[in-house]
């Protein structure tokens, strides 16, 4: 949720931004699914977004842009609490 006053002239152009930058979040966190993670809701800085497992809180970066860059422990390795 962002709490920011947007002219009314832009809302399309900002809603269609929010939801397409909302496509690679949802990849990032079915990557981390498929190694047994369980991401929690994203938390966002600008264009860094930051997610945890809520088994065994290995996190998910990203930081979307013109120069992506995804990172963290949820993308590379099996979630360590998986079968709890």
């Amino acid at each position: 949720m962002l709490n920011r006053a947007v002219p009314k002239a832009h809302e399309r152009e900002f809603i269609r931004r929010e939801l397409d930058r909302h496509l690679p979040l949802q990849q990032l966190a079915q990557t981390a699914r498929q190694l047994g993670h369980e991401p929690v809701a994203w938390l966002r800085s600008d264009d860094e977004y930051v997610s945890v497992c809520g088994r065994c809180s290995a996190r998910v970066y990203t930081r979307l842009g013109p120069r992506t860059v995804e990172d963290g422990e949820a993308l590379t390795e099996r979630c360590q609490d998986e079968d709890t």
